[in-house]
């Protein structure tokens, strides 16, 4: 879904300017809306589109699992298939990135890991529609210098990202 609507936006930008396409909640009114950052704004509601269950359930929009954490982690960190906290600067972890955890675990406890759809932390400070890229063990606008780089998804507001996690490239 989210490719088609970005696919059609991108077909469709205004004298083939870059576009900076997102989701975006209208907070007077509840309606979302499909916005194209390019030189023209477009808003295209998208009505009763996200309540319609078949297509938008909790589990499809933001799709969990649940791992063993073989360490303690730190509430926002990326996590492996194999329960550790994903460092960009370790080569050998960039191909087993699940996902992000939302709330501390420790040691040997359960963690449940999203695996994509909208991910919010109050106390992130992204620019709207921009890459957030994994640089050490954080989450950040600027990706690492070495190691490897992973978008792991775009902000859609200043506190929230839509995780959509890319492959890796080794730098």
């Amino acid at each position: 879904m989210w490719e088609k609507v970005n696919d059609y936006l991108y077909k469709h930008k205004p004298n083939g300017n870059d576009t900076k396409t997102y989701l975006e909640k209208n907070l007077s009114n509840g309606e979302w809306y499909i916005f194209d950052g390019d030189n023209i704004d477009i808003r295209v509601p998208i009505g009763g589109l996200f309540n319609n269950p078949v297509f938008f359930s909790e589990q499809r929009l933001n799709p969990t699992t649940q791992i063993e954490a073989k360490e303690s982690i730190a509430a926002f960190s990326l996590v492996s298939r194999d329960g550790y906290v994903v460092k960009s600067d370790d080569v050998t972890q960039r191909y087993k990135i699940v996902g992000i955890v939302a709330s501390p675990v420790a040691t040997g406890q359960a963690a449940e890991v999203s695996l994509s759809g909208i991910v919010v932390n109050p106390a992130w400070n992204f620019e709207n529609g921009k890459s957030v890229f994994l640089n050490g063990t954080t989450l950040s606008s600027a990706p690492p210098n070495s190691g490897f780089c992973c978008t792991i998804g775009r902000s859609v507001t200043a506190t929230a990202i839509f995780l959509n996690i890319q492959n890796p490239i080794l730098l």
